[in-house]
């Protein structure tokens, strides 16, 4: 299995004791590993702070369990909320709304230069499993963060390589477009549309 990529993880473990044992906060809202990769995890004793990680493959929005239609998360008090930039967008959108209240909640902020399409996938990020949201993001850092972790990331250069795949479709004749479009439709995952 590769190596994967891991942004200041150590940082991120210490930094959710530290708020959790100073109850600044009462939980911390991050990611642990699952079978399917990273899934969401909701924190609230210190000493669980070593399931924390953080990599290229935390696809998941975590400012959707902010919500708070969601009451049993509501329950749970001030919480600390590990985001990326888009999911601090997220968080701001509901700050907006009124849904949240901005001292109601502490972000911590994670550098970061894209996520893969799949969480599953264990291979490093490259142009071909970058997921296409991440191709349009601009911010590399969450704008909104108290605290901000991880090095100082790259735009992802899967730009050119959707560019390229792009000028592929408009060059197929009907015939050829029209059995991409079949077969986009069904269900075939879009790495595997590229290699007909």
């Amino acid at each position: 299995m590769p190596v994967l990529r891991v942004y200041s993880m150590q940082e991120l473990k210490e930094l959710a004791r530290k708020l959790l044992e100073e109850k600044q906060v009462s939980t911390v809202l991050g990611y642990e590993y699952g079978r399917r990769g990273p899934r969401p995890i909701f924190i609230t004793e210190a000493s669980d702070c070593e399931r924390l990680v953080f990599d290229h493959r935390c696809v998941h929005n975590l400012a959707a369990y902010l919500s708070p239609r969601r009451s049993q998360v509501v329950q749970l008090g001030r919480m600390a909320v590990v985001v990326k930039a888009c999911d601090a967008r997220a968080v701001a959108g509901l700050i907006r709304e009124s849904q949240l209240k901005r001292e109601d909640v502490v972000l911590i902020g994670m550098r970061c230069g894209g996520v893969v399409r799949d969480p599953v996938c264990a291979e490093p990020l490259s142009a071909d499993n970058i997921a296409p949201r991440c191709l349009e993001c601009e911010q590399r850092e969450p704008a909104l963060a108290d605290h901000l972790l991880g090095e100082p990331k790259p735009a992802p250069t899967g730009q050119a390589v959707r560019d390229a795949r792009l000028s592929e479709i408009e060059a197929m004749s009907p015939a050829g477009a029209a059995e991409y479009q079949n077969l986009k439709r069904s269900g075939v995952p879009p790495d595997r549309l590229w290699h007909l």
